[in-house]
């Protein structure tokens, strides 16, 4: 009998562990959406080479940092969190420090890759992603961004090649 009520409080803890647990997650992930909305309204900021614009998706991204740092302490895995954070941070800082939209879409460039990283290791709530890529961008060395849409709207050259690049993988 002490055997089975054992069990039975382990499998209750197990149960409840589990769901704070995906409610931690869920929390985190609602976060991390919200990044991703900003990022696409700076993503459309740099297709029209919006300077101004830039400078004010990439504040809302950075207010929205803290948010998703509070809710990813109790994230189960936040290994991959952890490290792109911090590229996040450093490349929306960088991005704030220069007027010169070139400079800022080479740390654009860092930054998809970061919220590409932690978008296919915790997904955002309600969107399809589709990571694309062009080989021209950065002067020939390519780049990646993400989008919410498969039609290429590249940020890396606004209305010069709106359409150069192609969709790479669409994250679910």
């Amino acid at each position: 009998m002490k055997k089975i009520i054992l069990i039975s409080l382990f499998l209750l803890g197990t149960l409840f562990s589990s769901i704070a647990q995906n409610k931690t997650d869920n929390e985190f992930k609602t976060h991390l959406t919200m990044i991703y909305e900003h990022y696409i309204n700076l993503k459309s900021a740099f297709i029209k080479s919006d300077v101004e614009a830039i400078i004010a998706m990439a504040k809302e991204v950075q207010r929205e940092l803290p948010n998703v740092e509070k809710a990813s302490a109790l994230l189960e895995n936040k290994k991959v969190w952890v490290t792109q954070s911090i590229k996040i941070e450093s490349s929306i800082n960088a991005i704030l420090k220069v007027k010169d939209i070139e400079k800022q879409r080479i740390a654009f460039a860092v930054l998809s890759e970061a919220l590409y990283q932690s978008i296919k290791t915790y997904g955002v709530l309600g969107m399809k992603s589709y990571y694309q890529y062009c080989p021209m961008a950065l002067n020939g060395k390519g780049a990646y961004w993400l989008s919410l849409q498969e039609e290429i709207q590249n940020p890396y050259f606004g209305d010069k090649m709106i359409t150069c690049g192609k969709t790479k993988e669409i994250i679910e």
